[in-house]
């Protein structure tokens, strides 16, 4: 396990009260770390969003007819394993956002290998009924999304980009809403 794999797993436990500290080492490095009682409540509440959009994916999804299972939480890759109708395996990563401007999305599913198997429902969380918007995507189009991703804001400052992190800006997939249609029959 990778050292930042294992600080956000150890910030996504629900054995730990924070704020809490520890000291991890990997390959001969130590690291101190110290979690407040914001960052853990921002964590989970992230955690929670996140699960209960794959959720709604998964109750979604059954009522068209799909056979699905549901991946253990932070599953890598996906978070639902599916099965049409008409018997075509794939796989999908929901990706959930309460943001009314970019949902966050990791860089490996942007940059990495193009996958036809696999697709992408990003849910906006909305305050009101429906109370959850469906944007469904192929990997190719969230790739052409993030291509025409601005890297810089309109005061020139650039948009923060992690080694892991990114965002897509709603309005570049809003022609994606509920095109449930593209999902293998």
């Amino acid at each position: 396990m990778r050292l930042h794999e294992f600080i956000f797993e150890m910030c996504e436990s629900s054995i730990f009260r924070s704020p809490f500290a520890f000291i991890v080492e990997d390959d001969g490095v130590s690291v101190s770390i110290e979690v407040s009682d914001e960052d853990l409540r921002m964590s989970q509440t992230k955690t929670l969003t996140g699960q209960k959009g794959a959720d709604a994916v998964i109750v979604e999804l059954t009522k068209r007819g799909y056979l699905v299972k549901g991946m253990p939480n932070h599953n890598k890759g996906f978070d639902v394993d599916c099965q049409s109708p008409k018997g075509c395996k794939f796989r999908v990563e929901v990706k959930t956002s309460t943001s009314n401007t970019q949902i966050p999305i990791q860089l490996h599913h942007l940059e990495g290998k193009l996958d036809p198997d696999l697709f992408y429902v990003l849910v906006k969380k909305l305050e009101g009924a429906p109370f959850d918007d469906y944007y469904v995507l192929g990997h190719e189009e969230l790739k052409a999304a993030w291509i025409l991703m601005p890297k810089q804001m309109m005061n020139e400052q650039p948009y923060v980009i992690t080694s892991t992190r990114a965002h897509i800006d709603w309005r570049l997939v809003e022609l994606q809403r509920n095109r449930w249609y593209k999902l293998p029959k």
